[in-house]
């Protein structure tokens, strides 16, 4: 039906499902799908010995392996891999559906066809019930678009293709103008809109954000989208780790603290994820990627200083990983954990030793994960460039088993026997975990601690990376921990976007500092500055502000018309 659809009037991009709904275990599958299980298993071990070793089992032969479902978890379970496998048949399951399902779109319309999902991603309740290895799909270039309606900073950096923001049916009217330059800049092609009676009142006529949408969007929509679009994304030199098993793990892990909780402890790894990630943009650094832990294995931290390892996304990881995370550190790298990186292996099976524990210099006994006080009970003990002095951090969960052998604890719990912030150097580099999950914003309206902030600024120091460009008064009081800089290059041009969360007192005493003096155009509102390296930024908050930066100034322009002929349409 889509592609007679599409047939017809036409498409910018087919969405294959509108959000995967599936927020609890649907129970024991077919017959069918149960031999088809088998068959992954076999596919995936070889051996139902080799299964047995991983599973810890003594499974007679393949007929008698059955998938384990989420009611056969508990808190006396200590392998996680059962569990673990089974969900990520499912994911590849549903993997293969999309692969044919976005072959017969593509047979049909074109091979340029922009084919993906509309929905949910990683942020919210459905994993990881969902299916959906979102990375497996963009990085296999299986969907080449895709519209989450959270996590767009990951889904910019992997997508292979067209990636558009979901700006949500009800907002404030700045929202509306504003959300759009801030996607953009992110390296979003659009906006998808839910086109309900927010914007087309049951009586026919247009309601205020109906007009809003077309109003907020009209200069992108006249040139700058069209420029930004065309130009390459840059990327600055830090990295977070995505590994999908990891995702399934931690949800998994929770059956051992709750197993009335099935958001234990997904909900509280996934919180941290994102507080990290609002961190680096407090600092000055938007434009971050995600990579696989194959990825990663292959060799793509090359062009990487400092790699984030979030435990949603860093507890089940393959020894070829974790040695490749190593030898990063030793040539120079900074790496970072929050909890328990690597305790099991890529099936979910938790192992004896850590598989990074000599890169961060720990030991423990065993996995034990801890519930803090939910207020100021972290403290920094030792002075070190990693960490602010005398700074007090939230406890939330945290490893009470965790000691420190060859690494050095720079601070502690500080009514309970347990380090924090725990570094060792390793060749030309060092890794440092945090040992806590960093609390959810949420409580605080979205506002990050001092601390928090300072914390983050001190690692990406000590890596060596510098914002873009940073964001100051004319008297020189930094103002970036309200303004996004992304960066973009075309043909010789440098775009510097930024994007303004936060009305400052003055907007006509902002400016922006560029790393260097260089030919500048303020494009949105025409102007030549000059070779310079500040410029003002004179924007209220929900806005943005664009510049090109050229080593030889624009002398001339060319307009040419394609195909049209002289006195032809």
């Amino acid at each position: 039906g889509a592609i007679e659809t599409s047939r017809k009037y036409g498409a910018v991009c087919v969405a294959l499902q509108d959000e995967r709904h599936m927020v609890k275990d649907p129970g024991m599958p077919s017959e069918d799908g149960i031999l088809r299980y088998r068959r992954y298993l076999k596919d995936e071990y070889g051996s139902i010995e080799a299964l047995n070793r991983q599973w810890e089992t003594t499974h007679p032969a393949w007929s008698h392996v059955l998938p384990t479902l989420t009611a056969d978890l508990t808190p006396q379970t200590t392998n996680l891999a059962p569990w673990v496998d089974f969900r990520l048949f499912v994911a590849d399951e549903i993997h293969q559906t999309d692969i044919r399902r976005a072959r017969w779109v593509r047979d049909e319309l074109g091979e340029e066809t922009y084919v993906g999902i509309d929905g949910f991603t990683t942020s919210n309740h459905m994993i990881p019930y969902g299916g959906t290895d979102i990375a497996r799909l963009l990085t296999t270039g299986v969907f080449n678009f895709y519209c989450p309606y959270d996590d767009d900073l990951m889904i910019s950096s992997m997508v292979q293709g067209r990636n558009v923001i979901y700006i949500a049916s009800t907002m404030t009217r700045n929202e509306y103008f504003g959300l759009p330059w801030r996607g953009l800049f992110r390296g979003h092609a659009g906006a998808f809109r839910y086109n309900g009676r927010t914007y087309f009142s049951q009586f026919g006529w247009v309601q205020p954000p109906g007009n809003w949408i077309e109003e907020g969007s009209r200069e992108l929509r006249h040139g700058i989208g069209r420029l930004l679009i065309g130009a390459e994304r840059q990327f600055q030199s830090v990295a977070f780790l995505y590994s999908y098993p990891s995702i399934l793990a931690t949800a998994a892990a929770g059956q051992w603290v709750n197993p009335k909780n099935t958001h234990l402890m997904w909900y509280p790894g996934n919180q941290s994820r994102l507080t990290l990630e609002h961190m680096l943009l407090k600092c000055g650094i938007s434009a971050f990627r995600y990579l696989t832990a194959d990825q990663v294995g292959a060799g793509h931290l090359k062009d990487v200083k400092f790699l984030i390892i979030p435990h949603l996304m860093g507890m089940a990881l393959s020894d070829e990983t974790c040695r490749a995370i190593e030898a990063f550190v030793k040539d120079g790298g900074l790496v970072m954990a929050d909890l328990a990186p690597a305790v099991c292996d890529e099936h979910g099976t938790p192992r004896e030793r850590g598989g990074l524990n000599d890169l961060f210099g720990i030991t423990r006994e065993h996995l034990a994960y801890t519930h803090g006080e939910g207020d100021y009970t972290i403290r920094t003990t030792v002075k070190d460039p990693l960490v602010p002095e005398n700074a007090w951090f939230t406890a939330n969960w945290f490893e009470k088993e965790v000691r420190a052998t060859e690494g050095t604890a720079l601070g502690k719990q500080w009514f309970v026997d347990a380090p924090a912030f725990i570094s060792k150097d390793s060749g030309k580099g060092r890794a440092i975990l945090l040992n806590m999950l960093l609390p959810s914003i949420v409580p605080r309206k979205g506002e990050l601690d001092r601390y928090e902030v300072e914390l983050m600024d001190r690692l990406i120091q000590v890596a060596g990376i510098k914002p873009w460009a940073t964001i100051e008064t004319r008297a020189g009081i930094s103002l970036q921990q309200n303004y996004e800089v992304n960066r973009f290059k075309d043909d010789g041009t440098e775009y510097i976007g930024i994007y303004c969360s936060k009305s400052p007192e003055n907007p006509g005493s902002v400016v922006v500092r560029f790393s260097d003096a260089r030919h500048t155009y303020d494009v949105r509102r025409g102007q030549y500055l000059g070779v310079v390296d500040v410029a003002p930024v004179p924007i209220r908050g929900f806005d943005g502000a664009l510049f090109a930066r050229r080593d030889a100034p624009i002398e001339h322009i060319e307009i040419r018309a394609g195909d049209a002929a002289p006195g032809g349409e």
